[in-house]
C-alpha cells in the first residue's frame, strides 16, 4: 500500500494534479499498485537454516491456569502477552490482533479437534465463543525492522503459536503433569494426572 501511495504521489508530484480529473487530464493513471518480492531464501537441507521471512514478529506468553484436579477440567484465568512488533502503527488493531490470537491458540490448546467424519461443522469443532475468553494482559515492544513498511512487521498470526505451549507450562507448573496430544481435553487433563500421580 505504501508503495502505491508513492507511486500516486510521484504522479501527482509530475503533473501538479491534485484531484482525479487533473490526473486523468494529466495523461496519468489513476490506479497504482505496490508490489515488493520479500528477500527470502529456501531453508538448507543440511542445517535447516535459511531466511524464511524478510521482517520476523517476536514475543513470549505466560498462563496463569486453574485445573481441577478431581475432573481435569482446566480453566485459563489470564494470559500475558509481550509482542514487539516493530513500528506499532495502530495500537488499537495491534492489540485486537493479539487477543484474537490468544483466544484461537487457547481453543487450539484446549477444545479444538478435527475428528474425520464426526466433526461437521463449529458446534461440534468446538469454536471459541465469547463463553470461553479471559483476562489478558498486553506488553506492547516497540523495536522498529528494518525491512518492514514503516519499521512494522505483521503480528496477528505469530500469537497463536506460544500459546498452546504457555498454557501446557502452566498446567505442568501448577500440576506436574502434561498432555502432549492437543486439545488438552479434561478426559486427557485426567489420564496426565492419574498417570503423573503413578510415578509419584
Amino acid at each position: 500500500m505504501l508503495l502505491a501511495i508513492e507511486a500516486l504521489r510521484e504522479a501527482m508530484s509530475e503533473t501538479g494534479a491534485t484531484t482525479y480529473e487533473e490526473l486523468v487530464n494529466a495523461g496519468k493513471p489513476v490506479r497504482y499498485l505496490g508490489t515488493k518480492i520479500q528477500q527470502t531464501t529456501p531453508l538448507d537441507p543440511q542445517t535447516g537454516q535459511g531466511v524464511p521471512y524478510e521482517s520476523r514478529v517476536h514475543g513470549v506468553q505466560m498462563a496463569e491456569v486453574e485445573v481441577d484436579m478431581e475432573t481435569g477440567a482446566l480453566d485459563i484465568i489470564r494470559m500475558t502477552a509481550v509482542v514487539d512488533a516493530g513500528t506499532i502503527i495502530n495500537p488499537i488493531v495491534v492489540e485486537g490482533q493479539i487477543e484474537g490470537g490468544l483466544d484461537m491458540g487457547a481453543s487450539m490448546a484446549l477444545r479444538e479437534e478435527y475428528v474425520h467424519g464426526e466433526t461437521k461443522d463449529w458446534v461440534t469443532y468446538k469454536f471459541p465463543t465469547i463463553r470461553n475468553s479471559f483476562e489478558s494482559n498486553i506488553i506492547l515492544v516497540e523495536t522498529p525492522r528494518i525491512k518492514g513498511p514503516e519499521g512494522a512487521v505483521g503480528v496477528g498470526e505469530f500469537v497463536m503459536l506460544p500459546t498452546a505451549a504457555a498454557i501446557m507450562n502452566a498446567m505442568e507448573d501448577a500440576t506436574g503433569a502434561r498432555v502432549q496430544h492437543l486439545p488438552a481435553t479434561p478426559p486427557k487433563v485426567l489420564a496426565a494426572l492419574v498417570n503423573c500421580r503413578g510415578k509419584a
